[in-house]
């Protein structure tokens, strides 16, 4: 069967090394764009780079991701002996090739054009030529390029977490009708029983806000208004409002999504100097006077000076966020008291990515795939991951 020769001229190009590969000059260049009905439309430009022929036995095909499948393939290079994943019964990620005799000659191409459906996908092309007596390979080339179908269901995402008082996006995905307006529910259940909250949007994004006493927990789905009847929700995101911490807490932070340029405040606590610690023992009166800086250009305080009771006193520390990358940054809120030595107190503010659906690609070639990073006590002891990167 001449399936298991186009298969073998693939194992041998696997196995040879890349300079024997390369006796054509091949480039490769894919494109796709989203159809109607979960579709998208690929298509793939295989190119002679070089200054000489390049012909023989030759083998185009297409690999697509879990969950997707081909619906039309062809090409103009004639290849017309065609095979796909099904007739070999193997399950996974769809595959489908076409082999057959075919020359470039320098600066010659020639396309591919493939229907894909199945949501999302990482989808490859691959062309090989190869010598048909001997099956050398002559050269090779392959590309990628990350399939989005549009559908009339639309993918929703929100930020994960953040602070109370501050606002936030929830956006969604295109849907195949351009003209669509969407519905967008809020709701404090899961199951959107409760503190239903809706509104019609023209957009792909709407903008919440809410001040909470206590943290709370907001759940969003959406829906396409007119494109095709019965359109069902999407799945739902949610997202976590944080009420501020007390100021009394012994390490003040708040955490806001990565981009919030509003500023955000943190209240912290400064507790009244005993007399003793004032005055070395000394009776003296009851309140003094305190000073306050931060030391981060980000960080400010109000007051920055002012009276200091001995039953203490709040000031409040503003973090602009705009220009911070994500994760934590910590600064240092100084307070010096009249009469005492000055006391440090660290305040963070955390920036979240946010979390949304996207398409599956492959690594980078230079990615480090650490499997899995914990630190848990099991039954049978502790887990502890050790883990150090260096850029050598």
């Amino acid at each position: 069967m001449r399936y298991r020769t186009v298969l073998f001229a693939l194992a041998t190009v696997l196995a040879l090394p890349a300079a024997a590969q390369q006796l054509c000059s091949l480039d490769m260049t894919v494109t796709c764009s989203p159809g109607s009905n979960n579709t998208s439309s690929c298509t793939s430009t295989t190119r002679n780079a070089g200054t000489t022929s390049c012909g023989g036995g030759v083998y185009f095909g297409w690999v697509a991701g879990l969950g997707a499948s081909f619906l039309s393939f062809n090409n103009s290079l004639g290849l017309s002996e065609c095979f796909n994943s099904s007739d070999f019964g193997i399950e996974g990620a769809p595959f489908t090739f076409c082999f057959g005799s075919g020359s470039l000659g320098p600066g010659g191409s020639f396309t591919s054009n493939v229907i894909v459906t199945g949501g999302d996908a990482s989808l490859f092309a691959l062309t090989v030529f190869f010598n048909e007596e001997t099956f050398e390979p002559l050269g090779s080339v392959f590309a990628q390029a990350n399939v989005t179908s549009v559908t009339c269901t639309p993918a929703i995402s929100s930020p994960p977490v953040t602070r109370s008082g501050l606002d936030y996006d929830v956006t969604w995905s295109v849907v195949s009708d351009p003209t669509s307006q969407f519905i967008v529910q809020e709701s404090t259940s899961p199951d959107f029983s409760s503190a239903l909250v809706e509104r019609q949007v023209a957009g792909f994004s709407t903008t919440f806000r809410h001040d909470v006493s206590t943290s709370t927990t907001y759940y969003y789905r959406v829906r396409a208004t007119n494109c095709g009847s019965g359109v069902p929700f999407s799945g739902t995101t949610s997202t976590v409002v944080q009420a501020p911490a007390p100021a009394t807490s012994q390490n003040p932070e708040a955490t806001v999504p990565l981009g919030t340029t509003q500023p955000v405040s943190i209240q912290v606590f400064i507790p009244g100097i005993p007399d003793a610690v004032r005055n070395g023992g000394r009776s003296a009166l009851a309140d003094t006077t305190f000073t306050a800086t931060t030391d981060k250009p980000y960080l400010g305080v109000t007051p920055s000076s002012g009276p200091l009771p001995v039953t203490g006193t709040t000031v409040t520390v503003t973090a602009m966020p705009g220009s911070l990358p994500a994760g934590a940054s910590t600064g240092t809120l100084t307070v010096t008291p009249a009469g005492a030595p000055p006391k440090n107190t660290p305040v963070s503010i955390n920036l979240v990515t946010p979390v949304g659906p996207m398409a599956r690609s492959a690594p980078p070639p230079n990615a480090l795939i650490i499997p899995v990073v914990t630190h848990v006590n099991g039954v049978a002891g502790p887990f502890l991951s050790d883990v150090r990167l260096t850029n050598a």
